[in-house]
């Protein structure tokens, strides 16, 4: 999970874990932490937030008391952190390098698969804490490498993703209230799938694909779709037993070889069991569809074909156009325009979703316009928050309420004008509903708050003259009217189903939709009778509506994903419902420490060590790296130590420490042999630096003091050198597609000083900058195909060139980042200078999208794509110093250039069901008598 792996080359096999940028570093820094305790668990948490992490500590020991005789073997104390940076539901769950659960506590999204949890921060901590109990068992020699490696060595964690998945899903379902396993969304992908006979074959999902692959429903919830269904069927064959049994063979088993515990435990295989398990289930669900069948199912006329998701429907003013979010892995995710009279999608209008929902289309003077909400990124915050399109000008800009942007928004609607907007904010466990006026296009003044009800949250919003509001509390909705000059809306009825998308028809009636039998249907609400009559019986479900004159407008499913579907209403059974309020459960409560200031002392000591192993030109380097953090991110160390066989040893310590509004306070010391394969010379360098980095107008800066020694060798004397070092960089307008080879658009610019002084015993005074700049273009002839321009530059002077020099030439390893100053064609190494500029170009397309594997190995691959590539170098020595020895050649820059061009054919792989993996081959030439006719060269990546 936590480093990159590299694998192979031209020269040979590298297996290492090796040293680079921590990727796992990703909480704020400027967050005031607080710690509150429990018998079982410590919760981390955002200073004010204290009643969440109350409720999240009872939640845990709940769950401590419920999966402990599932899963025995687990960790005596578990972290967990609440996180309100990200305002998507979602959370993850690590045993390394201590067992630790992070969640982001948000209420679900009311269209998706989330919103069928009961009370949905009781469901995600359980679902997370039982991914922290199955990863942790390890036994037999498993357990002898945890003894000796450390928190690494977790068996469990090298499974299919819907082992993981489905094991959690299960769980979420059979110990809570709701769940995705029962839920009428997982149901209706089963049932979808039945009645276009696609369940079992290879059609809807093979056994390689269970979990999930872009271009193929249900993407991403694969996973806990299929996982849920195998695991129910394991629990109904031998109960809670036979999964305990099942998860402790497999702590001794080896990557790769699952049906080995399946069959000492079932007497089956994975592939037996779902043949089994797809015939009762096919069974099952052919009932269902006869007895829906049997209340008339109504006849839906699709507009668009396009599958995938679809949600948050709206109708124009004029009645003429429909517009909904789309999500398609071949496009960007958009709002889509559908012109009822063209019969065809006249706009899209591309923006991020990332989970939101919430948008409203009005008209004013202005002409038409749309409220909606999707996410803002913001260094390490993505947060949402409100936009206005104004669809005449095709121009999009953030709102702004009581002079702040507008963040943890959830739902939102307006009133016809849009100069009204009723919001749902909710962050930190703390909910409530604004009711705002513009007193301008971009600026909001905020009226009536109402804080809701702790622990529940906003399904829908309605304005209107009297506003409503559907407020989930635990599985039941409320239905809340707030009245013109009301400071706090009243209760109507409350529902046993989940009731979203509330919309008000022509004559003042409410569509929704509710899933009161087990589907997601419209229904229509009707306060005066307290009752809600279905307009619509479906086989599939829906997850939005809106109305039309007489006719429903809706995000309907059908085998594959959602499309934009219109019917006629009808008059169907009613449904009464109540205005008493639930029982509160009766909860065990565990003993709640007092908040403490938090300290890292309890979490920053190392608890594990990777060996390192790297094949390098005539030798081999082996060592070890000892990554550490504490559990808030504030601080991160690593150590890295080890001996090279060429006959010298090398290391390095970094630490750094995070503060503020995104400040980073960085030291390293470091030793490492450097060999310059130009001339196969080996010399000694030390090096150290102290930085601080830091965002600012939009750019990243990083500033510090730098040393650097270079022992006396055969190249010349020894060289000290004191100095700063200092760096800027921006990267703006990225855009990728969910399958895409590259970024299909963006800009990166970056530019780096080091000036060493004659000050503190430096023996030059000298400089050395190198300047980068990389653009991304998608053509406009075919999705996919990118074209990549770079153009570096170096620039050295001062010292001797042994000292302060760049390198230009191929590659002796493939690896992501790839040589600072390449020329493909050329033998690594084989330009040397002061002076060097480089400019690169890459024509990138997709070949094949193959995404298979072979059964359960842990080998998928995923796609095949060739690169167009030319390069251009040129170089200079540069002013001669003092020290220099030897003669080099000396170019005059921008005055000799080496051209270089090839082919690349990459592979991308997923190996042990989590790590993604490229694999390339190159065959380059080289313009020039110096270059390589024909330089093939070959390598493997991995990494997180």
């Amino acid at each position: 999970m936590l480093r990159r792996i590299i694998l192979g080359s031209f020269f040979g096999l590298l297996l290492a874990w090796a040293e680079a940028s921590p990727v796992y570093i990703t909480f704020p820094s400027d967050v005031d932490w607080q710690v509150r305790k429990s018998p079982h668990f410590s919760v981390l948490y955002p200073k004010g937030q204290d009643r969440l992490a109350t409720r999240t500590l009872q939640a845990a020991e709940r769950a401590h008391v419920i999966l402990v005789p599932i899963f025995p073997d687990g960790p005596d104390h578990t972290w967990i952190v609440l996180g309100d940076w990200q305002d998507a539901t979602n959370g993850y769950s690590l045993d390394l390098p201590f067992p630790h659960i992070v969640i982001y506590a948000l209420p679900p999204s009311a269209h998706g698969e989330l919103a069928s949890l009961g009370d949905w921060l009781d469901s995600m901590v359980l679902h997370e804490y039982v991914h922290t109990r199955h990863l942790y068992p390890a036994r037999g020699l498993w357990k002898a490498m945890r003894f000796l490696f450390g928190s690494w060595a977790l068996p469990n964690a090298i499974q299919p993703q819907h082992f993981h998945e489905g094991m959690a899903v299960l769980f979420e379902t059979e110990k809570a209230k709701g769940g995705r396993a029962n839920s009428a969304y997982f149901k209706m992908f089963q049932r979808m799938a039945v009645v276009e006979k696609k369940w079992g074959t290879s059609e809807f999902v093979s056994r390689d694909r269970m979990d999930g692959v872009a271009s193929l429903w249900p993407q991403g919830a694969s996973a806990y779709f299929f996982g849920g269904v195998f695991h129910k069927d394991l629990l109904r064959r031998k109960g809670e037993k036979g999964l305990t049994e099942l998860y402790q063979s497999y702590a001794s088993n080896w990557p790769g070889f699952y049906n080995g515990p399946l069959n000492e435990v079932y007497g089956k295989g994975h592939a037996e069991i779902w043949d089994e398990t797809f015939a009762r289930t096919r069974k099952e669900s052919e009932v269902e569809i006869a007895k829906i069948r049997k209340e008339g199912v109504a006849r839906l006329r699709y507009l668009t074909d396009s599958k995938f998701h679809k949600w948050d429907v709206r109708v124009s003013p004029s009645k003429r156009y429909i517009a909904y979010r789309s999500a398609d892995p071949d496009k960007l995710s958009a709002f889509e325009v559908y012109d009822v009279k063209k019969r065809t999608v006249v706009r899209r209008v591309e923006t991020p979703h990332g989970g939101s929902e919430g948008f409203c289309w009005g008209k004013n003077g202005r002409g038409d316009q749309w409220l909606f909400v999707r996410p803002v990124s913001d260094g390490d915050r993505s947060l949402f928050s409100v936009y206005r399109y104004d669809l005449s000008r095709d121009q999009m800009d953030r709102v702004w309420v009581d002079g702040a942007t507008s963040v943890h928004v959830h739902q939102l609607d307006c009133d016809s004008q849009t100069d009204t907007v009723l919001l749902y904010q909710e962050s930190g466990g703390k909910g409530k509903v604004v009711e705002a006026r513009f007193s301008d296009p971009l600026s909001a003044k905020s009226g009536r708050v109402w804080e809701i009800p702790e622990g529940s949250w906003v399904t829908s919003l309605l304005f209107g003259a009297s506003h409503w509001i559907a407020l989930r509390n635990g599985p039941r909705t409320d239905l809340y009217r707030w009245d013109a000059g009301v400071s706090a809306p009243k209760r109507v009825v409350s529902a046993d189903a989940h009731v979203f998308s509330l919309h008000a028809t022509a004559n003042g009636q409410i569509l929704t939709v509710a899933d009161f039998d087990g589907r997601l249907e419209p229904w229509r609400f009707l306060p005066s009778k307290k009752q809600f009559q279905k307009k619509l019986t479906l086989l599939g479900g829906i997850n939005a509506v809106a109305s039309r004159g007489d006719f429903a407008v809706m995000s309907s499913y059908r085998h594959g994903g959602f499309d934009i579907a219109v019917a006629k209403l009808k008059e169907g059974p009613v449904r009464k419902v109540s205005n008493e309020d639930a029982s509160p459960p009766t909860r065990e409560r565990a003993s709640i420490s007092a908040a403490e200031n938090y300290s890292a002392w309890s979490t920053i000591l190392p608890r594990m060590w990777v060996p390192n192993f790297l094949v390098v030109p005539n030798g081999m380097q082996i060592g070890v790296w000892i990554p550490a953090f504490d559990i808030a991110q504030k601080h991160e160390y690593q150590i890295v130590a080890g001996y090279d066989t060429r006959g010298k040893p090398f290391g390095e310590i970094s630490y750094n420490y995070r503060f503020g509004g995104n400040y980073n306070l960085g030291a390293s010391a470091n030793f490492w042999p450097s060999y310059i394969q130009s001339t196969r010379s080996f010399f000694d360098v030390w090096g150290g630096n102290v930085a601080l980095s830091w965002s600012m107008f939009s750019l990243n800066w990083r500033l510090g003091p730098a040393y650097r020694k270079v022992e006396a060798s055969g190249l010349g004397p020894s060289q000290k050198s004191v100095g700063v070092e200092a760096s800027v960089t921006k990267s703006f307008g990225f855009k990728y597609r969910a399958d895409g080879i590259a970024p299909v658009a963006g800009t990166s610019i970056s530019l780096a000083h080091t000036q060493y002084l004659s000050l503190f015993g430096s023996t030059d005074s000298h400089f050395r900058s190198v300047f980068s700049i990389r653009q991304y273009w998608e053509s406009f002839w075919l999705n996919n195909h990118v074209f990549m321009f770079q153009l570096q530059a170096g620039f050295a002077q001062g010292t001797a060139l042994y000292n302060s020099f760049f390198e230009g030439g191929g590659e002796l390893l493939f690896y992501l980042g790839r040589v600072s100053f390449l020329s493909r064609g050329f033998f690594p190494g084989r330009f040397l200078g002061r002076e060097i500029a480089t400019f690169n170009v890459e024509y990138l397309f997709p070949l094949f999208r193959i995404e298979r594997g072979w059964g359960l190995t842990p080998v998928f691959l995923k796609t095949v794509h060739v690169g167009l590539v030319g390069d251009v170098l040129t170089r200079a020595t540069g002013l001669r110093h003092r020290n220099d020895r030897y003669t080099y050649s000396n170019d005059e820059l921008f005055k000799k250039f080496y051209f270089s061009a090839g082919v690349e054919l990459k592979t991308e792989w997923e190996i042990f069901h989590y790590l993604p993996a490229q694999f390339r081959v190159g065959l380059y030439h080289g313009f020039d008598p110096t270059g390589e006719t024909l330089y093939l060269n070959f390598g493997l990546l991995a990494g997180l």
